[in-house]
């Protein structure tokens, strides 16, 4: 599509426009990033978005669905030459942004070169009432990356690889994220968007006061990101600054670092561009409307199902070994006088010595996993440490299948086994726990199948 819109062709006028409209064309210390970008190779440039964005499952895992439902996909309007412009002009957006950030990261001065010149150039230059363009929204998340950036000017030094970069090694800093991505959760419940709202919160009530910087807390902010501003009627522009190489391709010690590089200064991309249209002048990038709600739903949906687990296994210190071969049973106890308990116990389906076996851990009480064996038919039990209260598992196989059947691959959903739990001779209703197997959407797409074809194409492959 790329291509079709004739974005692989490096537009330098096009480009000094848009560094000239935020303030930044002539900055002296730019200077050799202006040049580097005036001279990129948009090939090797497009190659670098497209390896880092596939790196991430979660966001892959959305766009091989979206590719294949055009009820998932940006509602471009039916002019496709207008079209083709906002493609390429996204394109372009996110080359300045990606290298700006560079410019950025990579300065041997820190904070208190380059990091303050565009500082300087952006905000002693915007007007006066620079928050009538913004929502309120809009205002809090200004004001909050402007004290970010504050935080990193007085730094008088960080090298390519420097640990100032790292994130979140103040208190401070590791608030000032929590309170970044909870502005976004706010406006993701007011816009009527749930399920992106609880994985970005998951982001921030993980028990651990340390922010993560592993490659999974990486992939889900990147891609709960990319989700919500999709909301945006100017959604390509916003994508541009998270998957501008500076930051798809970041380490993951170092993404929120660059992500919030890029975002101030896409901060800016956006007043000036609102700012030029109401004097009639152009803008950093023109005005659209790529709205679809429904993308932005089903996006939220694939990134909760993925944050819900991310989350226990990092409050619990429990790793769930496969994708689908997880289980959560959240637990309520009225023990009378007015009180109740309630508790999480979370597990997932293993091979174990003496056959298949649930695992399981609560957030209460034991804190080892307990191996419930699902290889007889009587109940295995283990006492989950909450007033007397015991988890139990048993044997529930399809009609036919060996008592000592090992997790498959392939098949169609199976009940595997019935979960409950007693105290004394109380007992809850069973719940059925089912193996369900189904391949990723990009794995579909490359086959031209639907699940429920999965076990019957791959004996035939």
């Amino acid at each position: 599509r790329i291509q079709a819109a004739g974005a692989t062709q490096l537009d330098v006028n096009l480009l000094n426009s848009m560094m000239l409209e935020m303030k930044l064309l002539n900055v002296p210390s730019l200077q050799p990033a202006v040049t580097a970008m005036q001279n990129l190779d948009i090939t090797q440039w497009l190659d670098q978005v497209k390896t880092c964005a596939a790196s991430n499952p979660i966001l892959s895992e959305f766009v091989c669905e979206a590719l294949d439902n055009p009820a998932l996909q940006p509602n471009v309007g039916t002019d496709e030459a207008v079209t083709n412009k906002h493609i390429k002009d996204a394109v372009h957006y996110s080359i300045l942004l990606d290298g700006f950030t560079k410019a950025i990261s990579a300065d041997a001065n820190g904070g208190s070169g380059i990091l303050t010149d565009v500082f300087n150039a952006v905000t002693n230059n915007r007007p006066a009432n620079w928050k009538s363009y913004f929502n309120a929204f809009e205002i809090a998340k200004t004001l909050t990356m402007e004290q970010v950036v504050l935080a990193y000017m007085p730094s008088t030094t960080w090298g390519v690889d420097d640990a100032s970069k790292k994130c979140c090694q103040t208190d401070v800093s590791q608030v000032a994220l929590r309170v970044n991505i909870l502005e976004a959760v706010l406006e993701d419940i007011r816009l009527g968007f749930p399920e992106n709202a609880d994985a970005g919160r998951a982001m921030t009530v993980v028990p651990s006061k340390k922010i993560s910087t592993s490659k999974a807390h990486k992939d889900l902010y990147e891609t709960w990101n990319l989700a919500f501003v999709s909301h945006y009627a100017e959604s390509p522009y916003f994508y541009a600054k998270l998957l501008a190489p500076a930051v798809t391709c970041a380490l993951p010690e170092e993404y929120l670092f660059h992500r919030s590089m890029a975002l101030f200064l896409h901060i800016y991309g956006v007043l000036y561009s609102r700012v030029a249209r109401q004097a009639g002048t152009t803008p950093v990038y023109a005005t659209t409307d790529w709205n679809n709600a429904a993308l932005t739903q089903r996006w939220g949906e694939v990134n909760k199902a993925t944050a819900d687990p991310w989350l226990l296994s990092e409050s619990l210190g429990v790793t769930f070994q496969e994708a689908g071969k997880g289980l959560r049973v959240d637990v309520v106890i009225d023990v009378g006088a007015g009180k109740i308990l309630t508790g999480t116990v979370v597990g997932s389906l293993a091979n174990g010595v003496s056959g298949l076996e649930l695992q399981v851990t609560p957030d209460f009480g034991k804190t080892t996993p307990a191996a419930l064996a699902l290889n007889t038919d009587a109940p295995s039990c283990t006492d989950l440490g909450l007033a007397g209260l015991q988890f139990c598992a048993q044997k529930k196989l399809v009609a036919g299948a060996a008592a000592g059947r090992q997790l498959q691959s392939g098949g169609k959903t199976q009940v595997v086994t019935t979960v409950k739990t007693a105290m004394g001779s109380l007992q809850s209703p069973e719940m059925q726990v089912f193996e369900l197997e189904t391949p990723h959407p990009c794995l579909l797409r490359a086959w031209q199948s639907e699940a429920d074809n999965f076990s019957v194409k791959q004996i035939v492959d």
